[in-house]
């Protein structure tokens, strides 16, 4: 299709690039509420873990942890329970379960718990008999630097200037807690409340963000930001030059393209093809940027999750590409652009991980995937135990947070965080 180039033509694209990491740690908490009663019937066991919080360093151990079994408020012995850790956690020997017997004064000691260099938040749960309760195990998450990896490069590329603390953003971009915002291993600004990164084609990277006198665009190519000072600060940005504000409005660079918007998402597909999806209270839209009215998906719940690529995820799992459903049962998808027409869907089900090319029919199912992993733009997966996931392989480990995104073609890239190895 042609269209109009807006006003904020992105720059020329140079060639190809290499990337970047950063070092640091952090201290992992463990915190495990008391757990439920296992019934509230007389006579039956409640559990209970002895700390509400259990602290931990990243690839040390937790000592300490118990389990107290009372039965109307009295210490119970010879109760059987199995304690489960998840995320990567495990006991001394190297199991993620401990099944142990309650002594004399009703508690079941726990060996030591090895904390993984990833951290990060997992539950831990005890059982008794035919019912289970469980508890949240948190853990603050160690990073030990900034990465990018290019899906034709066998290895990552690393930022070693970027703070342990960075949000990974596409198109490698990385967001500090402190409000810097890094192009790789360079500081491009600061005092940065909130940013997105997107690709509009090879190398022509570019970064949406808010500070707090408005809304800006920065294109790698260029030395200095454009400022669209009629954004509110507190508008989130969003790829292709789309801002939303918290009454609604939303905004392409200065601009009110619409109001009464609940969600959105901004996406690229080459060039000057910006793209914003979003639902309103009547249903699912999307706007190419050269169209002065937004196409209608009546079909789409209000309360779907816009992706990029003209997908939708309703609350009950259906995935919809436009007005019709592409799949059911879907527990997390998102979407993304790979050139023109070229939409598809990186998504988990109960039964494992897929990704759908619009242009297919069916989905591939990535079975060395597991189910609870967080999908990404351009086929990747992120697993609790930080494993990341290129289709069905693993690319690398110890990863705390990542975002995928494609340049083009088969261009498909990761930019991640790590925690430090054990």
């Amino acid at each position: 299709m042609s269209h109009d180039i807006e006003q904020h033509t992105p720059p020329p694209s140079p060639t190809r690039r290499t990337v970047l990491t950063g070092a640091a740690w952090s201290v992992p908490v463990i915190a495990a509420a008391s757990l439920a009663p296992l019934a509230a019937a007389s006579g039956t066991p409640v559990l209970a873990f002895n700390q509400a919080t259990y602290n931990g360093t990243a690839c040390g151990t937790i000592t300490g942890a118990s389990v107290s079994v009372t039965t109307n408020g009295t210490p119970t012995a010879g109760v059987s329970v199995t304690t489960t850790l998840s995320g990567g956690y495990t006991f001394a020997g190297g199991s993620a379960t401990y099944t142990g017997v309650s002594d004399g004064s009703g508690a079941v000691a726990l060996p030591a718990i090895t904390v993984p260099g990833v951290g990060g938040t997992v539950s831990l749960s005890a059982s008794s008999g035919a019912t289970t309760t469980s508890s949240t195990v948190a853990s603050a998450i160690p990073q030990n630097g900034a990465y990018v990896k290019y899906a034709a490069q066998t290895s990552s590329d690393h930022a070693p200037h970027v703070p342990t603390n960075a949000r990974p953003l596409a198109a490698g971009y990385f967001l500090a807690t402190n409000g810097d915002l890094y192009k790789f291993d360079t500081l491009v600004d600061t005092n940065v409340i909130d940013a997105t990164g997107y690709n509009y084609g090879g190398t022509g990277d570019a970064v949406v963000y808010t500070k707090a006198d408005g809304g800006y665009l920065k294109y790698a190519a260029q030395t200095t930001s454009t400022k669209f000072s009629d954004v509110p600060s507190s508008a989130k940005p969003l790829a292709g030059i789309y801002f939303l504000a918290p009454n609604g409005d939303l905004f392409k660079a200065n601009t009110v393209v619409d109001t009464n918007v609940k969600a959105a998402t901004g996406y690229n597909y080459g060039g000057t093809g910006d793209a914003v999806v979003y639902t309103k209270t009547n249903g699912g839209y999307i706007k190419y940027q050269f169209q002065s009215t937004s196409d209608f998906f009546p079909d789409v719940p209000s309360t779907a999750k816009p992706l990029a690529g003209i997908y939708f995820l309703a609350l009950n799992g259906d995935l919809y590409k436009g007005n019709s459903i592409v799949d059911t049962n879907v527990t997390a998808a998102t979407g993304y652009n790979y050139g023109g027409t070229g939409d598809a869907v990186v998504y988990t089900k109960p039964s494992g991980a897929y990704i759908k090319y619009q242009a297919q029919p069916s989905s591939y199912f990535s079975s060395n995937v597991p189910a609870n992993t967080e999908p990404l733009a351009a086929g990747y997966f992120l697993g609790p135990d930080g494993k990341l996931y290129k289709n069905n392989s693993v690319v690398d480990t110890n990863v705390t947070s990542a975002t995928g995104y494609n340049y083009g073609g088969t261009g498909d890239t990761v930019v991640y965080t790590k925690a430090a190895p054990c």
